[in-house]
């Protein structure tokens, strides 16, 4: 299941992080680009541990989607990313 595998790999790179994965694919089901599994469109919420706040929203980004890259090929979408100090 890709919500599963997407919280792993942001494990992985967001160490000692909390990672709340919230699926928003229900609210894309009839939009045309979306591929109706129930798993595609997420909204992540990322608690960082002290010292990774200081990293730049860009640079969490770019973290975040390299971390996830390989979930785009089995069925992910869409994803917006909120970091928290």
């Amino acid at each position: 299941m890709i919500e599963a595998k997407l919280k792993e790999l942001l494990k992985k790179t967001f160490i000692d992080s909390d990672i709340t994965i919230i699926n928003e694919s229900h609210l894309h089901a009839n939009h045309s680009s979306s591929p109706g599994t129930g798993h595609s469109h997420f909204k992540v919420i990322i608690t960082l541990p002290k010292g990774m706040e200081k990293l730049s929203r860009l640079e969490k980004h770019r973290m975040a989607n390299a971390a996830i890259d390989p979930l785009f090929d089995q069925g992910l979408h869409a994803i917006s990313f909120t970091f928290k100090p």
